[in-house]
């Protein structure tokens, strides 16, 4: 049997009717809606921090960061959005 035909059989003998799509995987679909949300924040973060500021802050400990997160919050307090 030459390997043409072994790779016909196995092809034959296999049925992928019953297999799920990628998409109806649902953990999938949260690791990629996930994926998306993270880039969509990133690309927010882009476009209001600068290159150094968001540099360091991808090198800081959690800590670090809800602290930040803190005094920004403050700052969004005093500096509420123009209507």
């Amino acid at each position: 049997m030459n390997k043409d035909a072994i790779f016909e059989d196995i092809i034959n003998a296999d049925d992928f009717s019953t297999a799920k799509s990628a998409t109806t995987i649902p953990k999938l679909n949260a690791l990629r809606e996930r994926a998306k949300l993270k880039e969509q924040t990133q690309a927010i973060a882009n476009n209001v921090l600068d290159d150094d500021v968001i540099y360091w802050l991808n090198h800081q400990d959690n800590s670090t960061k809800r602290h930040i997160n803190e005094v920004i919050r403050h700052f969004m307090a005093f500096k509420p959005l123009p209507i």
